[in-house]
């Protein structure tokens, strides 16, 4: 997607955001909820998928990368750690993010852990 904001120079500028889901989890391999709980980790399957987006990233999109925002559990970040080490090559990534607590997954109570 495309997104204009108008600075306070009554400027039109533009983003391009892009929003990418975790890897596949072993919580997701079991078929088991996994909502805002973090017992879940990204298996190998999840691990190549991040890898992949990278690339794709890298041969299909702009490499200019001005922020990565992060939800705060662990099956995120290790996705965008994963993604991040394939995207060594590019200058302008990010050293850091920022990790947001709204980009975690809603509380599914007692749904958690099950199928």
């Amino acid at each position: 997607p495309c997104i204009y904001l108008i600075n306070m120079s009554n400027q039109v500028s533009s983003f391009r955001a892009f929003l990418l889901r975790h890897g596949q989890t072993d919580a997701n391999a079991s078929g088991l909820i996994n909502g805002s709980s973090d017992f879940s980790r990204l298996t190998n399957v999840g691990r190549e998928q991040a890898a992949d987006v990278a690339s794709y990233f890298l041969s299909k999109i702009s490499p200019q990368v001005g922020s990565v925002y992060v939800s705060p559990l662990a099956r995120s970040r290790d996705t965008l750690s994963v993604a991040r080490s394939e995207l060594t090559n590019l200058k302008s990534f990010p050293v850091s993010e920022i990790v947001l607590s709204n980009l975690r997954e809603i509380d599914l109570y007692n749904w958690e852990g099950k199928q």
